[in-house]
């Protein structure tokens, strides 16, 4: 089987990617070595332990609007268990604005993908449809979904109406899902 890296589903001349082969390997590693053990001080759990109680109540109040606004039950204990295979989160490329081109913002490609294992929840696959969902809940109509194919590969973009918004991509590259705000960091 032909799989390829992280750093081969990005375009090429990326400015910077962090990513793994083996996400569930490297969050183990990361939990059970040096790093976790600074973690597992009483001195660094007191001092987080306010910002996470915020995160929490945070992605609480999401999960609560994703069922009220769109009617998604979400266990989030179950969609994050995995096994998730693959993992970045990169910048491709940082345009500037070009007033001469009529280009009025910057287009920044921030991509992140993730490759759910066997049994596993997409989260990026779950993420866009749920943007949606919640999108429609709230328009009282679907998002204007786009369907692009550049040579072989097919991908979806929501255009976002606001002058100089960016375009929000999904796209399955290599058995990865990614999502991005540019489409110039969706490789074909």
């Amino acid at each position: 089987q032909d799989r390829k890296g992280p750093a081969d589903l990005l375009p090429e001349g990326t400015l910077v990617a962090v990513g793994t082969d083996d996400f569930n390997t490297m969050l183990n590693g990361l939990k059970n070595g040096a790093v976790g053990g600074i973690f597992r001080e009483q001195e660094v759990k007191d001092f987080l332990e306010q910002p996470m109680q915020m995160m929490q109540g945070l992605i609480q109040q999401g999960l609560a609007a994703a069922k009220s606004e769109a009617g998604l039950e979400v266990d989030l204990e179950q969609m994050l268990k995995g096994p998730f295979g693959r993992a970045f989160l990169a910048v491709t490329h940082v345009d500037l604005p070009d007033m001469e081109a009529q280009v009025p913002t910057p287009d920044v490609g921030v991509v992140f993908g993730l490759e759910a294992g066997q049994g596993a929840t997409d989260l990026l696959e779950w993420g866009w449809a749920t943007i949606q969902a919640i999108a429609k809940a709230e328009l009282g109509e679907a998002l204007p979904v786009e369907t692009v194919m550049v040579g072989e590969l097919s991908y979806q973009k929501i255009p976002i109406p606001e002058p100089g918004a960016p375009s929000v991509i999904f796209a399955k590259v290599g058995g990865v899902s990614m999502l991005s705000l540019s489409e110039k960091s969706i490789r074909p």
